[in-house]
């Protein structure tokens, strides 16, 4: 469905959210095609574009059209419609957050790590507005005294006017459009020497993440390793650490699986098993871990 999809619609690229069911995107799937025959058109306003199913329609900072796994196809279709509209305020972004870096010496304005945003309307209307009050701000204040000639070395992800202001666990600093230019300023000047560290210490942990999830597919003999964006580095690395000290137990009610890390133990209808990160091999779980492999084989069959 997917080669069938990327082919009638001349897609670039065709993904979903990790976390949603293989039965569930098969479902959106079909559903597309069912438009694309009732609107040929429908070819034309996708070709060459990065089509993503996720939970809230719109366009994606990085350019990606989203449709909502949640909505009926005549939402889709309305809003496919407006797409030259969205284009036309993304393609003022870029334009804004430079503004932002040049603002704010050099910052380096990009994306959140996890999960991107999805760009509304307002949201060009609100980064605009923050690059004129921070432009009359600096005029008339100046930058603090005491920051660095540069600040290119931290990152400054300005989310949408209802996002959150806080540093993030990779090192990030995030501040929604609608952040008035002194609170800014301070929350910069704030975590200006914590930032670099949790990015660095980020960019190390990550490398040993990427190695755990190597030996444990192997391991295991895994089908698929995947995890929820909600699950940090550290918590992936603590879930596969444990994962892996008990590999004599756990090969064989693990082989050939297809695993999620995430909150929550439960088996997807299409047999995915879903573990939480913070797992504990006691009595009571190595029954779960086996009653997931056994309810794989007693599920109803759901037909698309």
């Amino acid at each position: 469905l997917k080669k069938l999809l990327m082919a009638e619609l001349g897609l670039q690229q065709l993904s979903s959210d990790r976390a949603t069911a293989t039965t569930r995107v098969r479902g959106c799937f079909m559903m597309l095609l069912e438009l694309h025959k009732d609107y040929p058109a429908l070819k034309h306003m996708l070709r060459g574009r990065k089509l993503h199913f996720g939970n809230v329609t719109g366009v994606n900072l990085a350019g990606e059209v989203v449709l909502g796994i949640s909505e009926v196809r005549s939402q889709w279709l309305s809003f496919l419609q407006k797409l030259p509209e969205v284009d036309a305020i993304l393609s003022r972004i870029p334009d804004m957050q430079r503004a932002v870096s040049i603002g704010l010496r050099n910052i380096h304005v990009t994306h959140r790590k996890f999960g991107v945003s999805v760009v509304v309307r307002g949201y060009g209307h609100d980064l605009r507005r923050l690059v004129t009050s921070l432009s009359d701000h600096r005029g008339r204040h100046g930058l603090p005294v005491d920051w660095p000639s540069s600040l290119s070395h931290l990152q400054l992800v300005v989310e949408p006017a209802w996002g959150p202001m806080g540093l993030s666990p990779t090192g990030q600093l995030l501040v929604p459009s609608s952040c008035p230019p002194p609170h800014l300023l301070t929350f910069i000047t704030d975590n200006i020497a914590r930032a670099p560290v949790l990015l660095q210490h980020y960019q190390q942990i990550k490398l040993r993440e990427e190695e755990l999830h190597v030996q444990c597919r192997e391991v295991f003999s895994l089908e698929m390793l995947e995890k929820d964006d909600s699950v940090m580095p550290e918590e992936m690395i603590s879930c596969c650490e444990r994962l892996m000290s008990g590999s004599q137990r756990l090969s064989a009610l693990l082989s050939g699986s297809r695993v999620w890390i995430t909150s929550y133990y439960t088996v997807m209808l299409d047999g995915e098993i879903c573990i939480p990160w913070y797992w504990d091999l006691t009595d009571h779980q190595r029954t779960l871990f086996k009653k997931s492999r056994d309810q794989i084989f007693t599920l109803p069959c759901v037909i698309y």
